[in-house]
């Protein structure tokens, strides 16, 4: 299984390299590409790919290293995440930063009804 996903990997990467004609990666650019690849859990590869796209996010391979991230999300069981990111990436628009914990909302949790007023007493 791991030899398999391995040979699909450097398909991709092969494949990518030819058919855009990319230039080649900058030394510090490799680097974090084969942290990418070599990551062994879901974990570590998402965390190599949210480092690589914050120290090169103009790279060329920013495509190549979000799919990675997709497809760990996908392999993990969750596929939610898998689809954002899948989405992301294909859209270029980067995912909205997410709420800070413990702060509260300041959207109301549901709309007031338009036209009533509560009974005068």
């Amino acid at each position: 299984m791991k030899r398999a996903f391995t040979a699909v990997v450097l398909l991709a990467v092969g494949s990518l390299l030819l058919s855009a004609q990319q230039k080649p990666p900058a030394p510090d650019e490799l680097k974090g590409l084969q942290e990418i690849v070599n990551a062994t859990t879901v974990e570590t590869r998402v965390a190599a790919v949210d480092n690589f796209v914050k120290a090169f996010p103009k790279s060329e391979y920013r495509g190549f290293a979000l799919t990675m991230a997709a497809d760990a999300y996908e392999a993990g069981g969750n596929i939610t995440k898998a689809i954002i990111d899948a989405y992301n990436t294909k859209s270029g628009v980067p995912a909205p930063a997410t709420p800070a914990a413990n702060l509260p909302s300041t959207v109301p949790t549901a709309p007031k009804p338009a036209g009533t007023k509560p009974p005068s007493q």
